[in-house]
Parts: structure tokens; C-alpha cells; sequence
């Protein structure tokens, strides 16, 4: 059984990019894809452009609004949510959306980056459009004809009416009119109908409306779409619809104003004609002209209590016409009025104590000066408010007008490339890591010797030349040679002990370098002066005839049936080195003869060093049989390749036979190139 190594570190900075080097096709995928993905976007998507204007809220002053102070007499601030809000209603939007007819919608039926690609110049302009109740929201199909004409076809493809560009067509509950089509025969557009409800929620949805600062009273309006002309026309009539709008609020309640106050003008005469009687009679009467200072001042004092309560009366009169008794504007008022009623009770109390002629007297000036002052008031209340009502002056002004900006604000093509690009980054990085997580290959000699308990007998790195003959005659210091050339050296000191001669190189899997890695070790024993036999032990494929094409004939297979090893030798032309073919493809459990064993101990004693190579050991029970004859058995595996459990298992067959391999040897090590010489 086999564990993972305890001690294994965590993902360090140069396994970090050994796994980035490793999966840098994934890398280059992921930018690859997102970069057209992006790119696509941008071709794909309709140039945005945006307009802006400014309004400005304007105080009601007492000039402008007589009647409405608060209750410290200074100017009432209108609330820049409460006009934003109405900006945004639906009654002024769909006002605009109906005169600019923005509740058709007609493009090409194309997708758009084909369109762009293939430079289409398909153009309609749909001037007015009415449809039945059903068919609104609905997308119709208008088909363009030969000489301006065109058909319109409903969901389901039945015609709706046929038409000329420039003309009114019209058929049952279907109308149209084409101010303008540029188009081919059988090309179609898109046409749709909006209701209100769906034509205000888009141009909301293309509407920003905000007020710049705090408590400033500057209202932004932005607004997006496809045409900076368009877009400019749209936001200019939406604005100028509002503050129409506002103008009409404004002079309607002047008018509401202006009818109260003529209506109080009568009464407050009737008032100061009768105060004026009264007093002239009781001064005829008594004899008494005038009173005391104190007396004056207490009549002048309760003159002006009088006349804030009027005054108060008035407005609190006017804001029940807006306002419920719980708004913050009447509750305050009514907070006044208390206070002032308090004081004039106070004050008729010291009134109370004159004598009762004088107190009378005083009583009834008084009333006509309170009469009088009120009716003249109220007098010059009235005109303003017919000089307002007549002017037209509304509570909001054009600040800034629309104006759409040249450059489009979407889509941001260099933007939208490098986002593209950090996100193909990000997927290509986060699929390197998921494959080296999936993936769970033996990268590591510590994953080998930690965690099966057998050696490294050699690392050999990944070879970027190509030969069909053995590197160590083509390429003799390249690295994966000079790595072959520690192994010959380890191994040529194991035979020296060894009972016999026989070297077997396997593997779990097929297409991990085995044969190549017999091949090259065979020649550079070879090199180094000793007799090697290299037998190809593979019956089924022969996979050295890849690398010594020279090595044919019956080989191993006529030597298990008996005839003699010198006669079956081919040449491999490098001197020293003899091939012994598989002589396959040959029936089956020929190595499990008694032959097998004779043969490999002849050919012991024949040369000085016998590699075989046997076919992968997940896959045949061959390399089980040959190993119990070799004095050592090599796995060899590919680094990154070979789960764990798989080498596992396949060290477990070959010990369920007898056939303990000795170690590893790791084929395509990736090295650092400052480790290679020169």
C-alpha cells in the first residue's frame, strides 16, 4: 500500500511556473478566446452615445410666490428628489416617447458582426406605425420589395399590408408610413411596436437623471442611444416638455392663488368699512378723540399680533389646498399661530385693566387699522400674483441645454480588450492549476522514492532534437545523453556484483520512452568498451526496430523454439553492440517456457551486459516473467504522467511474480536551462 508523502510542501513559486510553463497552451487558449470574445463584443455591439443638459431649481421668493414663506418668513426650498421624480414620470416621458415616435423600433434582420464584416448598409426609417392591441411588443417582419415597396408580416408570417416608401399604407387596424428604406429585394427588418407601458420603461432604462451635489437645486439629465443627433433631439424635447410642463403647474396654481385672494378682497373691505364706522360713531358719541401712550402702544402691539395671524390664516388656508394638517410646512404653521394667540391673549389681559372707554376706544381703532393694513396687504398680494400668472415664470430654469458628445461611450474598445485579456489570463491560469490538480502524475522524485520506496536511478531530461538514430550517436552532449551516461555509470557498477547481466526496462504504460531509453543506454555501454546484447523482448509490437532498422529476423521468438543465439544476432552498425529482434508477432506464453530462463543466462555469459526491453506491465503479463530472470528491473515513467496508484499497481504485479524491480528511471524532466552545460 502507498501514501502520499507526509512532507510534502505546498505550491511554491517555481512549481507555480513550471505548472504555468506546462499548461501554457491553456494560457494561451484562454487569452486567445477571450481576446476574440472581446473583440467580437466590440465589432458586435451598436455604437452609444450620450447627451447631457442642466436645470436649475429655483426658489420660490416671495416675489415670485407671495403666499408661501415658512414660518420664519424666509424662501421655501423645492425638494430636488420631488422634481426628479417627476422628470422620471411617466406622463412626461411618454409625452416625448409620442412626439418623437420612440415607441417603433426597426433594424436589419442580420447578426450584427456578419453585418459589419460584410460592410451591409441596410437603413429604415419607420415614420408611424399602428398595429391591434395584440400585436404590440410583438416582433413583425417588414420584407423590402422591388421600387421602394414592402410588405409587413405579422408574427406568424401573415401579411399585415403592403406599401410604398413615402406613402401612408394602411390595412384593417394596421397602419404604416416608410419614410425611408435602403435595402435589396427579400432583405427584412425587424419592426416593433412598443405599448406605453414597454416604450417608457426603454427610455427609462436609457434615461440617468441626478441631482450635482447636495442641496444644490442642479439637476443632470444624461441619455444614451444609438445616434448622437437622435439622442440630443430626444433629451432637448424630454426637457423641454418638463419645464412646459412646470410653467403650466406653476401658472395653475397662481390662478387657484389668485381666484382665494379676490375672493377674500370683497369680505376684507366689507371689514374695514364697518371697523371705520364703528369708530367714527363711538367717537361722536363719547367725545374721546385719541388715548394714552400706553394705551398706543398696546394697539400697536396687538395691531401687528393681528396681522401676523391674518397673514398666518391666509397661508395655512392656501397650503390645506396642497398639504394634509401632518405636513411639516402646516404643522408649523399651526405652531404659530398658537404662539401669536397666546400673546394677544396676554395682551388683552393688560388691555383689560385701561379704563373701559379708553379700552374701547383703543378696541376699535384697532380693528380699522388691522382691517385696513390686512385689505391693503392683500390688495398688493393680488397683483403680484396677477404679474406672476402673466409672466409664466416657472420654479425651474434651462441651466445647460442637450448636447451629445462626438465619441461614443460604448463600447470601449481598448477597455473591453484588456479586461478580455486580464480575464483569458485569469481562465487560462485557473485551468492550469485545476489540470495540475486533476492530474495527479508522480512529478517528483519525493512522490517515487517517499511515497513507493523505491530509487531514482536516473532523471533524464525532455530532448528537443528529433533523430531517428540513437541521441548518442547523433546528438552525444545533448542532456538527455549526458544524464544516460550517469545511469550506465551506476549500473556498471551494480554489474560488477550482480549474478548475472540482465537488465530489464519496462514501464506501466505504453509510449514512455522505453525503447528509447534501451536504445541510447545500449549504445553508450557499447561506447564504453563493453559487449552489450539489446534484445527487444516486446513480441507483440518490436519497438527497437524504430531506432535500429537493421534489427530484423526470427530473433527471441526462434530462440525460445530452439535455435542457436549467434545465428538469430542482427548488426546494429555500432560497434560492440548486437540486436536480437523480437522476431514477433508470436503465439502466445512463448516466454513462459523454461527457454526463456536457459536463453537469458547463455546470453549472460556471452556478452557483458543483456538490456531487455518488455512491454508495459499494465498491460502484459510479460514484463513479470522476464524479471524474475534480470538482475535488475527498471520502470521507467514519464514525468507528470503516472498517478501514483498506477505505478503502484504496477510495482504489485511485478512482486506478485517475483519480479521486485529495483527502481526508476524518470523520462522528459523538465530542467532549469542554467543547469545544462555548455
Amino acid at each position: 500500500m502507498t501514501t502520499k508523502p507526509e512532507d510534502e510542501a505546498p505550491l511554491t513559486l517555481r512549481e507555480l511556473a513550471v505548472t504555468l510553463r506546462e499548461g501554457r497552451l491553456l494560457l494561451a487558449a484562454g487569452v486567445a478566446g477571450a481576446l476574440a470574445l472581446g473583440a467580437l463584443s466590440v465589432l458586435g455591439s451598436d455604437a452609444v452615445y450620450r447627451a447631457t443638459g442642466l436645470l436649475q431649481i429655483e426658489q420660490r421668493s416671495k416675489v415670485l410666490d407671495p403666499l408661501t414663506e415658512d414660518r420664519d418668513g424666509y424662501p421655501v426650498e423645492i425638494p430636488s428628489e420631488a422634481e426628479i421624480d417627476i422628470i422620471r414620470s411617466n406622463s412626461i416621458v411618454l409625452e416625448a416617447v409620442q412626439v418623437l415616435h420612440l415607441d417603433i423600433s426597426a433594424r436589419p434582420r442580420r447578426p450584427p458582426v456578419i453585418g459589419r464584416l460584410l460592410g451591409s448598409r441596410q437603413a429604415i426609417q419607420v415614420a408611424s406605425l399602428e398595429v391591434p392591441p395584440r400585436l404590440l411588443d410583438q416582433p413583425l417582419t417588414l420584407i423590402a420589395g422591388e421600387a421602394g415597396t414592402y410588405t409587413l408580416l405579422a408574427p406568424d408570417g401573415a401579411p399585415l399590408l403592403e406599401g410604398q416608401v413615402g406613402t401612408i399604407a394602411s390595412s384593417g387596424e394596421s397602419s404604416a408610413l416608410v419614410a425611408g428604406l435602403f435595402a435589396k429585394r427579400g432583405e427584412r427588418f425587424r419592426v416593433i411596436k412598443d405599448s406605453p407601458a414597454s416604450a417608457v420603461e426603454r427610455f427609462l432604462s436609457r434615461l440617468s437623471v441626478t441631482e450635482k451635489g447636495r442641496n444644490t437645486g442642479v439637476i443632470a439629465l444624461e441619455l444614451q442611444g444609438p445616434d448622437p443627433d437622435r439622442v440630443q433631439a430626444e433629451l432637448a424635447a424630454l426637457m423641454e416638455i418638463y419645464l412646459s410642463r412646470n410653467v403650466d403647474r406653476r401658472t395653475r396654481s397662481a390662478e387657484r392663488r389668485l381666484e382665494f385672494v379676490n375672493g377674500q378682497l370683497p369680505v376684507l373691505k366689507e371689514n374695514l368699512e364697518a371697523a371705520e364706522l364703528r369708530l367714527k360713531q363711538y367717537r361722536a358719541r363719547t367725545g374721546q378723540l385719541d388715548v394714552g401712550l400706553q394705551s398706543k402702544a398696546i394697539i400697536d402691539r396687538g395691531q401687528e399680533i393681528n396681522n401676523q395671524i391674518t397673514l398666518l390664516q391666509l397661508q395655512l388656508s392656501d397650503l390645506r389646498q396642497r398639504f394634509t394638517e401632518s405636513h411639516p410646512s402646516m404643522v408649523a404653521l399651526n405652531a404659530k399661530l398658537r404662539r401669536l394667540a397666546y400673546a394677544r391673549h396676554v395682551l388683552n389681559e393688560k388691555a383689560e385693566a385701561r379704563p373701559d372707554t379708553e379700552l374701547t376706544l383703543v378696541r376699535l381703532d384697532r380693528d380699522v387699522k388691522v382691517a385696513g393694513e390686512l385689505y391693503v396687504h392683500l390688495l398688493s398680494k393680488a397683483q403680484e400674483l396677477a404679474v406672476w400668472k402673466a409672466a409664466g415664470i416657472g420654479s425651474v430654469r434651462l441651466a445647460d441645454p442637450a448636447f451629445a458628445y462626438p465619441r461614443p461611450v460604448k463600447p470601449d474598445g481598448p477597455a473591453t480588450l484588456v479586461v478580455s485579456l486580464l480575464a483569458g489570463l485569469s481562465f487560462g491560469l485557473v485551468g492550469a492549476l485545476v489540470r495540475r490538480g486533476l492530474h495527479q502524475g508522480a512529478r517528483g522524485t519525493a512522490w517515487l522514492e517517499k511515497g513507493l520506496g523505491l530509487p531514482v536511478y536516473a532523471c533524464l531530461p525532455r530532448s528537443r532534437r528529433r533523430s531517428r538514430a540513437p541521441l548518442a550517436l547523433a546528438a552525444p552532449d545533448d542532456p538527455f545523453v549526458e544524464a544516460l551516461r550517469a545511469l550506465r555509470a551506476r549500473l556498471d557498477h551494480e554489474l560488477e556484483a550482480a549474478p548475472n547481466k540482465v537488465v530489464l526496462l519496462t514501464s506501466s504504460r505504453p509510449h514512455r520512452g522505453t525503447a528509447l531509453v534501451a536504445a541510447n543506454l545500449s549504445v553508450l555501454f557499447a561506447q564504453a568498451g563493453r559487449r552489450v546484447l539489446l534484445v527487444d523482448a516486446d513480441l507483440r509490437k518490436g519497438p527497437l526496430g524504430r531506432h535500429f532498422p537493421r534489427a530484423r529476423g526470427s530473433g527471441l521468438a526462434a530462440l525460445l523454439e530452439g535455435q542457436p543465439l549467434h545465428a538469430l544476432l542482427s548488426p546494429s552498425g555500432v560497434p560492440n553492440l548486437h540486436l536480437l529482434s523480437s522476431g514477433g508477432p508470436a503465439p502466445a506464453g512463448l516466454l513462459d517456457r523454461p527457454a526463456l530462463a536457459r536463453a537469458l543466462e547463455l546470453a549472460s555469459a556471452s556478452f557483458d551486459v543483456v538490456l531487455c526491453v518488455a512491454p508495459p506491465v499494465l498491460a502484459a503479463s510479460d514484463a513479470a516473467v522476464i524479471g524474475k530472470a534480470a538482475f535488475a528491473t527498471l520502470l521507467v515513467v514519464k514525468a507528470g504522467h503516472h498517478p501514483v496508484d498506477e505505478l503502484a499497481l504496477a510495482i504489485l504485479r511485478l512482486d506478485q511474480c517475483g519480479a521486485r524491480p529495483s527502481g526508476f528511471v524518470v523520462n522528459a524532466v523538465r530542467i532549469h536551462p542554467g543547469f545544462q552545460y555548455p
